[in-house]
């Protein structure tokens, strides 16, 4: 009995500062606002309205914290007024550059946030398949197209033989004033020699003229030939895809005529120097061969004249002061 009387005294004397503060308590519960402290109380303190409350001095360890002042309505802009007109336009603001920012210092360690080294890309990762390549069937505009080149192969050179042969075939004609009673006639013969360099050879010429004469009698056969020997050196110039030829020449001419009517023939023959030139245009069909056109042009001086008669009687006579011109026009092939 007397150790319950020890307990309920020790009861009592720990709950009397709850039952003195319960009045202050009830006091303080009707001013309004949450028993709320911020921020919150000691311990040894007990938040009422707001405050907190020493239990044994009913007295408050700090102010209530009060709300803000409200605070007036900010009063709106005045709107912009627009600028007078003026006589002369604003002039445009000018753009400022660029601000450039400033490279990091170089201390020999990537910036902050630079991946290591090693780990970008990251491991396993592959560009999707056509990442790098135009997809099938795209193709640039024409424009980015240019015509292809097409190159002519060169011309193979020119491999000239040391041996030169250039055969012609054409007509002839005489042009002085008393040879009207010829017209043209055929002409053929040829050119041998040999090249002393690519450009100069030296050359023998044979050339044989079948004369027509326009003035024969009916019943009367009439027959004429000249037969040409000539030294006839030669330059081939080229000029291009083609090659000029020309060259002079000089040599001795034989002319032999024969007369028969009515069982009498009468043979003449004359002999003399001729003089004169050649020149030419040909084209290359094949590195070795040439065809072109060549022109010759002739002056005969005449030395001797002799007359046979079918008899037997023959006799010659010295004709110095006669001369005779030939032009010769003839297709040729130069080897």
């Amino acid at each position: 009995m007397r150790g319950r009387l020890v307990w309920l005294g020790l009861v009592a004397s720990a709950l009397a500062p709850f039952v003195a503060a319960a009045p202050a308590a009830a006091e303080d519960s009707d001013t309004e606002g949450p028993s709320v402290c911020v921020p919150p109380c000691d311990d040894d303190d007990v938040c009422v309205g707001g405050r907190c409350v020493d239990p044994r001095t009913r007295r408050s360890t700090r102010p209530a914290a009060r709300p803000p002042a409200p605070q007036p309505p900010a009063k709106p802009a005045p709107p912009k007024q627009a600028a007078p007109p003026t006589s002369r336009p604003a002039a445009p603001a000018q753009a400022q550059p660029p601000v450039q920012a400033t490279p990091p210092p170089q201390t020999g360690q990537p910036p902050p946030g630079y991946p290591p080294p090693g780990t970008y890309p990251p491991p396993g990762y592959y560009p999707p398949p056509g990442y790098y390549y135009p997809p099938p069937g795209y193709y640039p505009p024409p424009r980015y197209y240019y015509p292809p080149v097409v190159y002519q192969a060169p011309r193979p050179p020119r491999q000239k033989r040391v041996f030169l042969a250039m055969p012609y075939l054409g007509l002839h004609s005489y042009q002085q004033q008393d040879a009207t009673a010829y017209g043209p006639g055929l002409r053929f013969g040829t050119m041998l020699g040999g090249r002393v360099t690519d450009l100069f050879s030296l050359n023998g010429e044979l050339s044989f003229d079948a004369s027509r004469r326009g003035d024969v009698p009916a019943g009367v056969d009439y027959r004429e030939w000249a037969l040409g020997l000539t030294f006839s050196p030669m330059v081939q110039i080229p000029a291009g895809s083609v090659e000029l030829v020309l060259g002079p020449k000089l040599g001795l001419f034989f002319i032999n005529g024969e007369q028969s009517q009515a069982g009498y023939t009468a043979e003449s023959s004359a002999t003399g120097y001729i003089a004169g030139v050649n020149s030419g245009l040909f084209v290359p069909v094949t590195p070795t061969t040439s065809l072109g056109v060549l022109v010759s042009f002739g002056v005969m001086w005449f030395e001797n004249a002799c007359t046979r008669l079918s008899g037997g009687s023959e006799f010659c006579q010295s004709v110095s002061s006669s001369t005779a011109k030939i032009l010769g026009l003839t297709a040729a092939a130069l080897f």
